[in-house]
């Protein structure tokens, strides 16, 4: 029942990932970026055992909001609106993945449903809906004088970075924006953060466990993780409250509430989607259950 151990190879790139699979010199695989090659897999050996595996670490943009341009609501919103998260669920994942609030959806018992998402600006994806909400932000842009924006991208996955150009011409041709794009490594976008000289960031996030691990820590005003140096009394009493609260249903209630007052009141982060990981594995891997190598704690 025992095994002597396991070898894990990361390999950040499809085509190896692929054929040593094929050749049995791996037992198990995930895509990184083209989840097409597991499809063609499965397709060409019906035996394999495939897993589609959602997991808590998303895609977001954290504002610094203590400072112009991200203290004005209405620069925050507008860029919020204009997120095209279903151009990055085809363009980055080819379909598989799934838009996200506050909470990732994995941790279903907490999260707003994709339902009630799907439905609000900025995550509708209808063409007339789209519409408004794209004209709505335009209009707030300008209120607020169309100030430049800057933006610092991750440099990892290579898909992140790849993807600035888009973005950028998605700001410039719905808000008319002047935009610039800076790339930079995860520490360097973390001391940034800490610093509170990183104004706007479009990075990767792991994800939690509790609905207190998402948002306690990065929006109380005395969070320990509020780098957007966002300050405001009555959501402090919401975030208080749910921590008070040991009725899971009326917990769920305030926690829902608090998701639905980021949304409408706040916006210090833009979450985005959250990629689905499909899998792979030969049949004589027995009780085969995949792992991501990060943003699964919420198991």
């Amino acid at each position: 029942p025992y095994i002597d151990g396991y070898e894990s190879i990361f390999l950040a790139d499809d085509v190896p990932l692929e054929a040593t699979f094929r050749e049995k010199k791996t037992d198990a695989a995930l895509q990184v970026a083209n989840p097409l090659w597991v499809l063609k897999v499965r397709q060409d050996f019906p035996e394999v055992v495939g897993r589609d595996v959602g997991f808590s670490a998303w895609l977001n943009t954290r504002f610094l909001v203590d400072s112009a341009p991200f203290n004005d609501l209405r620069v925050r919103k507008a860029i919020h609106l204009v997120a095209d998260r279903q151009q990055m669920i085809d363009s980055l994942f080819q379909g598989y993945a799934r838009i996200q609030g506050q909470i990732s959806p994995v941790l279903k018992r907490w999260a707003l449903s994709e339902e009630e998402l799907s439905q609000l600006p900025g995550y509708r994806s209808g063409r007339s809906q789209r519409q408004e909400d794209i004209t709505a932000a335009r209009q707030m842009f300008q209120a607020a004088g169309s100030p430049p924006l800057t933006i610092v991208f991750a440099d990892q996955p290579f898909y992140v970075p790849g993807f600035a150009s888009q973005f950028q011409r998605l700001l410039e041709a719905t808000l008319g924006a002047e935009v610039k794009i800076q790339i930079r490594n995860y520490l360097q976008i973390s001391e940034g953060l800490a610093r509170g000289d990183l104004p706007m960031s479009w990075q990767y996030d792991n994800g939690w466990i509790d609905p207190d691990d998402w948002l306690f820590p990065f929006f109380h005003s005395r969070g320990t993780k509020n780098s957007f140096r966002y300050r405001d009394p009555q959501l402090d009493g919401m975030l208080e409250a749910q921590r008070r609260e040991f009725v899971y249903e009326r917990r769920r209630e305030l926690v829902q509430e608090i998701q639905r007052y980021l949304l409408e009141k706040v916006l210090a982060r833009l979450d985005y989607v959250t990629p689905t990981n499909l899998w792979v594995a030969w049949p004589y891997y027995r009780n085969f259950q995949p792992s991501p190598f990060f943003g699964e704690s919420f198991r």
